[in-house]
């Protein structure tokens, strides 16, 4: 089974959302315990291909199984730094595709010039803070038990990479 790393294009849209919201309904990896309504993907999409933002799919089958993204932040005073999102769906873990996605995504995103690029993990996904660490991010703080689901707490690691900078 053949797995392509492409830039994601609106064709891709559901199936980006149906990848987002497999993940999400895990409770484990991301924020949101659920994808935003399709609209909504629709529409982020979109404005990620219309602005030229970094945002890679990986596809087997036609189907999206993992992204990542690296998008600015929002608030002016914070426009130098990008911001890492990327899930894989459960059954393609452990094949090296998030360290694919992440290199793609890392190596795109040079043309942006971002001074910092940052991204929060959550304590308890330790294979996500292993490969994060191996592509060069650095810890820069815990927030301890930050988050709290289903009764259990978990802390979360802030990272950042400075890309521009040498270690």
């Amino acid at each position: 089974m053949s797995i392509e790393i492409v830039p994601i294009r609106m064709s891709h849209a559901a199936s980006f959302h149906g990848a987002v919201d497999a993940v999400a309904r895990e409770h484990r990896y991301l924020q949101a315990l659920k994808a935003p309504p399709l609209p909504s993907t629709i529409e982020f999409v979109r404005g990620n291909i219309e602005n030229g933002r970094t945002h890679f799919v990986a596809v087997s089958e036609s189907t999206v199984v993992g992204w990542c993204d690296i998008l600015p932040r929002s608030e002016p005073v914070r426009q130098h730094v990008g911001v890492v999102g990327m899930g894989i769906v459960s059954a393609f873990r452990g094949r090296g595709l998030g360290r694919k996605l992440l290199a793609t995504a890392l190596t795109d995103v040079k043309r942006q010039c971002f001074h910092r690029i940052e991204l929060r993990v959550r304590a308890s996904n330790v294979a996500a803070y292993c490969l994060y660490q191996a592509m060069g991010f650095v810890l820069e703080g815990t927030l301890k038990d930050e988050i709290l689901l289903d009764g259990a707490f978990d802390s979360t690691h802030c990272m950042a990479l400075f890309p521009n900078h040498d270690p």
